[in-house]
């Protein structure tokens, strides 16, 4: 009896059962919806690049860091060490990938992606990925980039002291914790001007 994926409630055919190409149809829809949806939040995010990459099957290496494991690094030149990686397999390459044992996670290096593999792969994948900026955030499981607020940029700011921030987003200022005296003002005017 088929049974789901955790996240996404792909089927997942058990192996006694005959391949139901409807079933397969819908697993292959369902992952061609997520890839846009990739697309659209890291494009809208301010990802780095997103781009079509081939994790080739020749010139795997033996990791000298994790024994038994493989790795290879592909050549993505606009790859910057502190981004961070989404990659997402193709359909058509998901079988392929896991039959290596392809990592889910991989490395960013200056002008290469690292993937790691139980073993090397049959035949190349088929993959997109997205390369965030640093500073990013997690939102919905989708890393998006919010540069940082200045007066000619709409973007994310750090609460202070002396503002509390609601459950719904709202911030207030503690106007009595921050309120300064008449003789505040004026010795802060004297510092500033240098008025006597």
């Amino acid at each position: 009896m088929a049974e789901y994926t955790k996240n996404y409630n792909f089927v997942k055919p058990a192996p006694q059962d005959v391949a139901d190409i409807a079933e397969l149809n819908a697993n292959a829809d369902k992952i061609d919806a997520l890839i846009s949806e990739v697309f659209s939040v890291a494009k809208s995010a301010g990802a780095g690049i997103v781009k079509e990459i081939t994790i080739p099957s020749n010139s795997w290496a033996a990791s000298s860091e994790n024994p038994g494991a493989y790795y290879r690094d592909v050549a993505v030149t606009e790859a910057k060490a502190s981004q961070y990686p989404i990659v997402t397999i193709h359909p058509e390459s998901i079988s392929i990938a896991q039959e290596a044992g392809l990592s889910p996670v991989c490395e960013t290096l200056e002008g290469n992606i690292r993937f790691s593999a139980e073993s090397s792969p049959t035949n190349d994948i088929s993959a997109t990925i997205a390369l965030i900026s640093n500073g990013g955030v997690v939102a919905e499981g989708i890393v998006s980039h919010i540069p940082i607020a200045t007066a000619e940029t709409l973007g994310g700011i750090k609460i202070g002291d002396g503002i509390a921030v609601e459950e719904d987003g709202t911030a207030s200022v503690d106007i009595d914790a921050k309120t300064a005296t008449d003789e505040d003002v004026a010795r802060m005017i004297k510092r500033v001007f240098g008025e006597s």
